[in-house]
């Protein structure tokens, strides 16, 4: 029998561990990275602009030149420097911009009930890919942990009021949504953010009735708005999960090599059988954290017998690079200085780039086909039936 002296006092104990180590989460957030609103992205060279562009530099050279579309700025070298404000106004002059389908933007969301999968971090940057190439992108973290919020720069229990995250049009109307959108320092891409005001959330989901498909009325007041709307996952079973599951039109699941996260994944995929709301098209498993290894490789052979093509061909390495970039809460798109090997950096680049635009490739064919619609009028049939 425990003795009772033994018993642990957590008289306002809790709050202070909390207190103590949002201040210190302050501090190091002040001397390792930018706030929100000072947060700036890299402007690019030439080569990099017209390969976004999709064209070669010689003609954007011709058509700066032309006064057909306005120079950029130019950096301290005197050499042409372009933003991504800058790089979307040339596409759009040109007729290079993504055209948007006469659909509501197409739901692409990152889930994973096991946690260290990479989940956050492939989830923001496909979202920033995305934007890269000219899509209109809505981000929402969903996690409580919002580890998706801190990386755009924002400390979530001090930048982060209750009424400004998923909270409200979740418990209260789904049009206030609207209120959490926020801007941010990626031109064309917005963010929803999150912090633990959503663990209340989900405990107020439990009595209320239709709980599960709550984001998915509040995404479709917006959904218009944009091209793709990417929504980041908790890492747990929950009402909140449940919702995110709900309102997928795509899910990617990060899966890494080795047989827990194998035998994660079939628990994942029960709860996706069981669950009557979906209004799913697709769903890829991703390999990630990669990390070359006999087991590893022996793992991802077995992955790829087992589900087939239901596994992205591209697959996440693990990236010294990437490992410093999570450490400065920047992403590997936004790295203005190479921390280590330039092919190191190059090789994150690359690896991001492939998985990405393989991503990106599954979701414009679902956006650009019927299977969506088909998908989401069948859902609505099912629920009519059942009512």
């Amino acid at each position: 029998m425990l003795n009772e002296t033994l018993h642990l006092d957590t008289s306002g104990f809790f709050s202070s561990l909390a207190q103590r180590g949002a201040e210190a989460l302050g501090m190091l957030m002040a001397h390792t990275h930018t706030a929100a609103t000072e947060k700036t992205l890299p402007l690019l060279g030439i080569s990099e602009a017209a390969r976004l562009i999709g064209i070669s530099t010689v003609y954007l050279r011709k058509l700066e030149t032309s006064g057909e579309v306005l120079p950029p700025a130019k950096d301290e070298g005197g050499r042409r420097a372009y933003s991504m404000e800058h790089i979307n106004k040339i596409r759009e002059s040109l007729g290079r911009l993504p055209q948007k389908s006469n659909r509501h933007g197409l739901v692409v969301a990152f889930a994973n009930l096991k946690g260290g999968s990479t989940k956050t971090t492939t989830s923001a940057h496909f979202a920033q890919y995305s934007v890269r190439q000219g899509y209109r992108v809505l981000l929402i973290d969903m996690d409580p942990q919002a580890s998706m919020t801190a990386l755009f720069g924002y400390n979530p229990q001090i930048h982060i009021a209750e009424g400004e995250t998923c909270a409200p049009a979740l418990t209260e109307s789904a049009d206030k949504i609207r209120q959490a959108i926020r801007k941010t320092y990626w031109n064309r891409l917005d963010l929803v953010p999150s912090n633990l005001n959503l663990v209340g959330a989900e405990m107020a989901l439990l009595s209320m009735g239709e709980n599960s498909t709550r984001l998915r009325d509040a995404i479709d007041n917006v959904a218009g708005d944009y091209d793709i709307i990417v929504v980041d996952a908790p890492p747990a079973l929950g009402l909140l999960s449940i919702n995110v599951l709900c309102a997928a039109d795509y899910i990617v699941t990060p899966i890494i090599p080795t047989m827990v996260d194998i035998s994660s994944s079939i628990q994942f995929f029960h709860i996706l059988e069981s669950l009557e709301n979906l209004r799913l098209a697709r769903i890829s498993l991703l390999i990630t954290r990669f990390n070359g290894g006999a087991e590893h490789v022996r793992a991802a052979s077995m992955l790829r017998s087992i589900y087939g093509d239901t596994i992205l061909t591209n697959q996440m390495i693990e990236s010294a690079e990437l490992l410093k970039s999570g450490n400065d809460m920047v992403s590997v798109y936004e790295i203005t200085e190479v921390r280590g090997s330039r092919e190191t950096y190059r090789r994150a680049i690359s690896a991001f780039d492939s998985v990405n635009q393989e991503i990106l490739i599954h979701a414009k064919s679902l956006w650009d086909s019927d299977t969506v619609a088909m998908a989401r009028d069948g859902n609505k049939s099912k629920n009519r039936e059942a009512t």
